[in-house]
């Protein structure tokens, strides 16, 4: 059997989220994809944070701005998976879809490596 692809993975994942969960799977591709993009945008602030130091001054007013920017997204995206009694929580760099109330993860991410 061949190893699925990243995409796939993340469709089969949807799927099953869907089921469970009794979410529409149109409103919750929409989640999922701002989750996905959300977290794209907090990588690019980790390596940013973590850029030495003479780029750093360089980037110090973008990354104010996206911070800014992540804050505001994950409080509007954490308020729409709540309606569905899951949340985001933070275990490392990105957020986990976990249930809500707990740290049971409820849907898996996958991630390009």
């Amino acid at each position: 059997m061949r190893k699925l692809t990243i995409a796939e993975q993340r469709e089969r994942e949807l799927r099953n989220a869907s089921v469970n969960y009794n979410i529409n799977i149109d409103d919750l591709r929409r989640l999922i994809n701002s989750y996905y993009r959300y977290c794209g945008l907090v990588i690019r602030l980790f390596n940013d944070n973590n850029a030495r130091e003479e780029h750093y001054n360089f980037l110090k007013k973008r990354i104010e701005r996206e911070e800014e920017r992540a804050e505001k997204w994950f409080d509007r995206l954490n308020e729409q998976f709540n309606k569905y009694s899951l949340s985001l929580v933070y275990f490392g760099i990105t957020p986990t879809i976990c249930e809500k109330g707990t740290t049971r993860t409820a849907i898996e991410k996958y991630f390009y490596e």
